[in-house]
């Protein structure tokens, strides 16, 4: 960020340096204490940013008789601030998602993805495409801000209609260079839903498939792959995922693209 030296400043140092005075180098001197670079200082003189240097390194160190009250510099934002999603978005990408989770319809598109699946990730894709950012999507609706890009590629090849979102918000003013976006925490699973995911995965194994065995187990299958998926939609990690189920990553991959929640060319 190049902030601008406030006029009334500008003026006071083009005064001294049009009449050669004395006090020049110890002025700029001050500036330059108060965190006022020399690129900026030689921007509101029109000058290099070598000639403030050479002038600086000619200051005494002394206040000057003339000496100007240093206005504060206004420091660059180094955290990206998270942008609140427009309502009817917030509640459009909440639902997709809560349906993603809940609902198991038999259904699969070419991916082997479920509608409601498909819906979720390509509604990801249109907020990425309307400018909104990973983070401010992700915090808007529960979910890692990571999860918001990995499953917005996942789209399905032949994908429907992109919902339409109103724009993101331009970046604020004042950013610095290297901004970044706040640090987010892996997802760790709660300790009841883990709990109850270790109990279920002992049980949900007698039914790998989707359908009614008669012997009772897809009720545990049901609630197994709902809690599991919530935890997978919501950004939990393959280690995550592993530590509360105790089953290794390949078992939980092909229970997830069985029930229409990962795609088939997902590893």
């Amino acid at each position: 960020m190049d902030t601008a030296l406030p006029a009334a400043a500008c003026n006071h140092l083009k005064a001294l340096k049009t009449r050669d005075s004395p006090d020049f180098a110890d002025e700029l001197k001050r500036f330059q204490e108060q965190g006022w670079t020399s690129r900026q200082l030689a921007a509101a003189l029109d000058v290099s940013h070598s000639y403030i240097s050479v002038r600086i390194n000619r200051a005494t160190g002394e206040t000057p008789p003339t000496a100007f009250p240093v206005p504060a510099r206004a420091k660059p934002m180094t955290i990206l601030p998270v942008q609140e999603l427009p309502a009817p978005m917030q509640l459009d990408l909440s639902g997709r998602l809560t349906r993603a989770i809940q609902e198991h319809p038999s259904e699969r598109g070419p991916d082997r993805l479920a509608p409601t699946a498909s819906s979720y990730f390509t509604a990801l894709a249109a907020a990425l495409a309307a400018g909104w950012d990973a983070h401010s999507i992700g915090l808007g609706i529960g979910v890692h801000p990571r999860s918001v890009p990995r499953f917005a590629s996942r789209q399905p090849s032949e994908a429907r209609q992109m919902p339409k979102y109103p724009p993101a918000p331009p970046a604020p003013a004042g950013l610095a260079w290297n901004a970044r976006h706040p640090t987010v925490p892996p997802p760790m699973v709660p300790a009841a839903d883990a709990h109850r995911l270790s109990e279920l995965a002992k049980k949900a194994h007698h039914n790998r498939g989707v359908e009614d065995d008669g012997g009772g187990a897809l009720s545990h299958a049901i609630e197994y792959t709902t809690l599991l998926a919530e935890w997978y939609l919501r950004g939990a990690s393959r280690a995550e995922l592993q530590r509360v189920t105790g089953q290794g990553w390949e078992a939980l991959r092909k229970r997830l693209t069985r029930w229409g929640y990962m795609r088939s060319d997902t590893d």
